[in-house]
């Protein structure tokens, strides 16, 4: 399986009184990450996002945090931004009235030809579905399709 994290899974994974959800799927992209034949995907939007809201803002445990969170990243492959990917950004924001990093990320899927975005944000449902992106929002639907992909 190959597929783009958004931030929010993360952050909401991290947060004090963080999405319940978040926390499923966060668990279930732990135990998938020891399996060489999935693939999870961020970029320097996501890295930023997440930094900036789980360091950044923090004031106690920052150095335990920022450890953390460094150690993380490195488990996941990063892709580039080039500047061919801006067009499509901006279209989508355009389209879909995304936010710019909502619209980098989608725009990042559809370039490098990610099939799976995982994220909560319910943003995403429809830009995904009119693009052929199949959003998962659910532990319960990343489940189902790690058991369906990696056969």
């Amino acid at each position: 399986m190959k597929a783009f994290v958004d931030s929010c899974i993360f952050i909401e994974t991290f947060k004090e009184n963080g999405k319940e959800e978040a926390s499923r799927i966060f668990e279930y992209l732990l135990k998938a990450l020891f399996d060489l034949e999935n693939v999870f995907f961020v970029n320097a939007i996501i890295y930023s996002e997440v930094v900036y809201k789980l360091i950044t803002k923090k004031k106690r445990k920052k150095e335990i945090m920022e450890e953390f969170i460094f150690r993380l990243f490195e488990t996941f492959d990063w892709l580039d931004i080039p500047y061919p990917l801006k067009n499509l950004a901006v279209s989508y924001y355009k389209k879909y009235k995304l936010k710019p990093n909502d619209a980098l990320i989608l725009a990042t899927c559809k370039y490098y030809g990610i099939k799976y975005l995982i994220s909560i944000d319910g943003d995403f449902q429809e830009p995904c579905k009119k693009e052929g992106i199949l959003l998962i929002n659910s532990a319960e639907k990343l489940r189902e399709i790690l058991e369906k992909e990696n056969l």
